[in-house]
């Protein structure tokens, strides 16, 4: 029924259309952050990227070419799933094209060592019109993803593996 800011200024104007004169495209999104695995002694790349929600579900958004992320200063991990030695965020900063981060400016941990297994968790704080109900509880987080360290998934050459007794 009407406007009012904190020094009593009023308008009673609203509601009010607005309806721009150019096409626009109004989107919800997203960013997703992917499970990892490799072995305890490779650094460990994870994936993100970008996404908008379509008619489909959700999709890589290709057109977003213009959010910068600091893997250094924005993701933080618990490790307290790491039987031991410790892994760190191999700080990287750059701009996303193509709804993805730029070749070589991934997010990656540095690996923790021989025989240091276990889960990391890695949460990216993301602005909120990144964030999404990740868990469906009602309320918008930060995306977070599992590293698994001490995982290897075999030679890519090998089709057939049969072991005998």
């Amino acid at each position: 029924t009407g406007l009012a800011d904190a020094d009593g200024v009023t308008s009673p104007q609203i509601p009010v259309a607005i309806d721009p004169i150019f096409g626009m495209d109004m989107r919800y999104g997203r960013l997703l952050l992917e499970n990892a695995y490799g072995p305890e002694t490779s650094d460990l790349e994870m994936p993100f990227q970008l996404e908008y929600l379509g008619a489909d579900g959700f999709a890589l958004n290709s057109a977003d070419g213009c959010w910068a992320y600091n893997t250094g200063a924005d993701v933080t991990l618990d490790q307290s799933g790491l039987s031991g030695g410790n892994t760190s965020v191999i700080a990287s900063s750059g701009t996303v094209s193509g709804g993805e981060p730029e070749v070589g400016e991934e997010l990656i941990l540095e690996a923790p060592g021989a025989e240091n297994r276990g889960d990391v968790i890695a949460t990216f704080a993301a602005p909120q019109w990144l964030q999404d109900d990740f868990n469906e509880d009602g309320t918008l987080e930060d995306p977070s993803a599992r590293a698994t360290f001490g995982v290897y998934r075999g030679n890519d050459r090998i089709i057939y593996w049969r072991e005998v007794q």
